[in-house]
């Protein structure tokens, strides 16, 4: 990921906060789980309001029924691969789930999807 396609970390001198680095397209990914207060399509569209907001462009979405969580990955294996190929497909430079992931989780995805990785709880 070059430097240029990530918009540099700055300070918010009004309010005195980091901004957080967000991808300038990415793809949203959003979980079906049992217990959800929200329907999946719903979610992400409110996540890709908020990521609009931050400047991000929405090419692509993904979701994924599960029951529970993959503890690595959240999501399972073939689903982080089908994302890695719309990344190349789409020329994009992130990922935002519509969950708060573990920092594991995160770690991981970063590595297997070999690009930037955000969560709602980052991008907001």
């Amino acid at each position: 990921m070059s430097e240029q396609s990530i918009r540099a970390t700055g300070v918010d001198n009004q309010s005195n906060t980091l901004l957080s680095r967000a991808p300038q397209r990415a793809i949203l990914v959003g979980v079906d789980m049992p217990g959800t207060d929200w329907p999946v399509e719903e979610s992400l569209d409110e996540l890709a309001q908020l990521a609009a907001t931050a400047g991000v462009v929405c090419v692509d979405r993904v979701t994924q029924k599960l029951t529970r969580p993959h503890s690595g990955t959240l999501l399972g294996s073939g689903k982080v691969q089908e994302i890695a190929e719309l990344l190349r497909f789409h020329d994009c430079d992130g990922v935002i789930f519509d969950l708060e992931l573990t920092p594991g989780q995160h770690r991981t995805l970063e590595r297997e999807m070999e690009t930037q990785v955000l969560d709602r709880t980052a991008l907001i």
